[in-house]
């Protein structure tokens, strides 16, 4: 014991202060040490993820003074569980009594520093995808996620393939029209549709998995002329395009971090304060 403490057979009476103990079994006379304890409802809710949680969490908190600007660090705070909380003491108590808890109006600045560490240091941290604009949900589990960023990456690239099978029908068209127009270009007129329907299959793949690096330009053994040239790179500028768009999604699929939403002010509700008392050594 120091000056800056005494040791009492009862806790000090304050002002509004509830006594808390810590349920850890002791038998005996126990020596019990303070701690702040504040238990606080939280209504979180974040605009831009779209994430919403309501829960409560019980605080145990080193003591700290009162009269200055010092807020607790994460170290110096611990959350409990609401059953290892009990109203009354154990074995034979004595109460080691720290100088801090005379101070005037002592837990109501700890009320206020507690709000601050909240806003500081509370919160929840849940999974994004900011690539996709996609957010975890409450309780959702990381493979889950993954899934989900999967098919959200699926479905925009269906629409990128579909956008640019677009503009492909319309170069194939112009070949096509004048493959009709020269049927002499071609040895065999079902090798125009034939490679035609080749580009066009290329666009129905949205396999994120089979994004591979692409292989040199494809070469027809056969008859060739402009016509077929033409075809054939566009076959190749196709392929690329197709595997570019699938690579660029299966990165974005795959690019999860963590985001850290914090609480404000207005979501935060003290609904327990007091002191909470911990069994130390046996005297």
């Amino acid at each position: 014991m120091t000056k800056d403490e005494r040791v009492d057979c009862f806790p000090p009476k304050l002002p509004g202060c509830k006594h808390f103990f810590l349920k850890l079994g002791k038998t005996g006379t126990v020596l019990y040490q303070p701690r702040v304890l504040f238990e606080a409802e939280h209504n979180l809710y974040d605009l831009r993820s779209g994430y919403r949680e309501v829960f409560t969490g019980l605080y145990a908190l080193e003591l700290i003074p009162g009269l200055d600007e010092a807020l607790w660090t994460p170290d110096m705070v611990d959350r409990l569980a609401s059953g290892a909380v009990v109203q009354g003491p154990e074995g034979a108590p004595q109460f080691r009594i720290p100088r801090l808890l005379e101070e005037e109006s002592y837990l109501e600045r700890m009320e206020t520093k507690f709000l601050k560490y909240l806003v500081r240091h509370g919160g929840v941290e849940i999974l994004s995808n900011v690539a996709l604009n996609v957010f975890s949900r409450f309780n959702e589990r990381r493979e889950d996620f993954g899934e989900r960023c999967t098919g959200t990456a699926k479905y925009a690239l269906r629409k990128e393939l579909d956008r640019a099978w677009d503009l492909f029908e319309r170069k194939l068209e112009q070949v096509k029209e004048r493959g009709l127009r020269h049927p002499e270009l071609f040895e065999d007129r079902s090798d125009l549709h034939r490679i035609i329907e080749r580009i066009a299959n290329l666009f129905l793949d949205d396999d994120l998995e089979s994004a591979l690096p692409v292989s040199g330009p494809q070469r027809y053994p056969t008859g060739r002329n402009e016509t077929e040239f033409h075809l054939a790179y566009l076959e190749e500028e196709a392929r690329r395009q197709v595997q570019d768009l699938k690579r660029q999604y299966y990165e974005k699929a795959r690019a999860i971090e963590s985001y850290r939403i914090h609480l404000r002010l207005a979501e935060i509700e003290i609904v327990k304060r007091g002191l909470l008392w911990t069994p130390g050594d046996p005297v």
